[in-house]
């Protein structure tokens, strides 16, 4: 097969592709060939996509790749609408709002979410001041961040997924503001996946998918917190209808239990589409290990010698 030297061969529109190659990125990895077209030029329907790759793989920008392409190409159809009937634009409120103009990017926690937000912004600043993937912003969401209203938030939202909720309690203004808001995403994404669909992270996922149902917080039907959890999202998602768009991206999803991270996934969403990357649960060839013998130390506590390190068969 030949070998596929850049984003454009896999889906990416150019101005996209110019983009990921000013900010460093010149040509797609193994987990990117396969997921950016299954998460946008493949999917018509815009079929949820499940990434499951090992860390270092390349797993953010298998979905940043086609979510940014998606973005900017609803900006330029809004700008092409805007051109042939200026007065279709007269309601900022409705062209704010508009379906397919955000995305949502939720993470575990703080430290992935300053990671993700650092590679959207190499790519939205590394290009030069007229480039079209200056039309695109995008937003971290942290303890200290300033108010914005729904109808005024980014095109790109990252966020750790509980302080979302605190702050689009605090942020978002009345309950219009909300269904705007959700009515203007058209992706959503869980990054780390593998952790915010098992344990205590179940909770903020129910509480999430709620949200987009209902546009509104604290949904007062408090059925889903009893509910089994596959059963809900696959009830939940269903209703949906892939309007948002999901994308759960982890290095891990076994799926050797009913209770793993796969095994959910594949309950709640039997729809999805599932990206495997190469050495998925197995060692990456390009990592070396180098053995050493440990020589005996005497512990300056008590003088016993310390217990040998078992020599590697």
């Amino acid at each position: 097969a030949a070998r596929i030297s850049s984003f454009d061969e896999v889906g990416v529109s150019p101005a996209v592709s110019s983009a990921l190659f000013n900010a460093g990125f010149e040509r797609p990895t193994a987990v990117q060939r396969l997921a950016v077209p299954m998460v946008g030029l493949r999917n018509k329907r815009k079929d949820h996509v499940i990434i499951a790759g090992p860390t270092g793989s390349g797993k953010t920008l298998a979905y940043l790749a086609p979510i940014l392409t998606g973005l900017l190409k609803h900006i330029e159809q809004r700008n092409s609408d805007r051109e042939a009937d200026p007065a279709s634009s007269s309601s900022s409120s409705s062209s704010n709002n508009a379906p397919g103009k955000r995305a949502l990017i939720l993470c575990p926690n703080v430290a992935l979410a300053h990671q993700v937000h650092d590679v959207v912004e190499a790519i939205l600043t590394n290009s030069p001041e007229n480039h079209p993937i200056r039309q695109l912003s995008a937003m971290l969401i942290e303890n200290d961040s300033p108010k914005v209203t729904a109808l005024k938030m980014p095109n790109i939202v990252i966020a750790p997924t509980a302080q979302f909720f605190k702050y689009a309690e605090l942020s978002f203004g009345p309950s219009s503001m909300h269904k705007g808001f959700v009515r203007s995403l058209g992706y959503v994404v869980l990054d780390e996946a593998d952790l915010q669909v098992s344990g205590s992270y179940q909770w903020e996922v129910r509480q999430l998918v709620s949200y987009l149902q209902h546009g509104r917080l604290g949904h007062p039907s408090r059925e889903y917190h009893r509910s089994d959890f596959g059963k809900f999202m696959l009830t939940s998602m269903l209703k949906l209808n892939n309007k948002p768009q999901f994308i759960f991206a982890a290095a891990t999803l076994p799926d050797n239990s009913p209770k793993a991270a796969g095994s959910l996934l594949r309950t709640a969403l039997p729809y999805a589409k599932w990206v495997h990357a190469d050495f998925l649960h197995q060692t990456l060839p390009s990592v070396k290990f180098d053995w050493h013998d440990l020589q005996e130390q005497k512990d300056t506590h008590n003088g016993d010698a310390a217990t040998p390190a078992a020599t590697p068969p």
